[in-house]
């Protein structure tokens, strides 16, 4: 039996956020980023940045934002850019 937290941080390689480049500005994106630094962690973070024309556009987040995947990461995020907007893989 796996505590959920305990599962994350040891099946988790990677971070992956969708961002609805219709829905999201720089503020909420800004604010995104003050929340990402108080999960500091060592798996890499990707944003999916999904446009009007169906286009996608992933960055990685360069190496000093690489977090560490927590519930309450998912809830803050999901505050900010809504629901499935983050997932682990």
């Amino acid at each position: 039996v796996w505590l959920v937290e305990d599962y994350l941080k040891t099946k988790t390689r990677s971070i992956h956020f969708n961002i609805d480049t219709k829905k999201v500005g720089e503020d909420k994106l800004l604010y995104l980023k003050r929340i990402l630094s108080d999960f500091t962690g060592s798996c890499p973070a990707f944003f999916h940045f999904h446009m009007d024309d169906s286009r996608e556009a992933i960055m990685q987040l360069p190496g000093e934002l690489k977090l560490q995947p927590a519930e309450n990461l998912v809830q803050q995020v999901e505050n900010i850019l809504g629901e499935k907007s983050i997932w682990f893989q």
